[in-house]
């Protein structure tokens, strides 16, 4: 079971046990994907850049999963590409069906 908290001392210290766990490049990530859900596409792209920054730098760091790292770096250049380039995906759905009803 959990430890019973008995001040605001080891309130604030539990608290930052927590935040601390999670690794700043997931900060920044958390950061861009929330960028990106308000439509600021040039922050993103900063956040972006900064992330890559930090995950070549945790490389060394115990618990890295470098695999995991690039994964999210992918999945966030592709989000960011579509987010970006709505309309072109929205022209080549119409030139789809154009070529197939004919």
């Amino acid at each position: 079971m959990g430890q019973l908290l008995t001040n605001d001392d080891d309130f604030e210290q539990s608290v930052v046990t927590r935040r601390a766990r999670r690794a700043v490049s997931d900060e920044i990530l958390i950061a861009f994907h929330y960028a990106c859900d308000l439509r600021d596409f040039d922050i993103a792209k900063k956040l972006l850049a900064t992330f890559e920054t930090a995950i070549g730098t945790q490389e060394n760091t115990p618990g890295f999963n470098r695999k995991r790292a690039l994964d999210a770096l992918l999945a966030a250049h592709e989000r960011l590409w579509t987010l970006t380039h709505e309309d072109v995906g929205a022209i080549s759905a119409l030139g789809i069906a154009r070529t197939t009803a004919y």
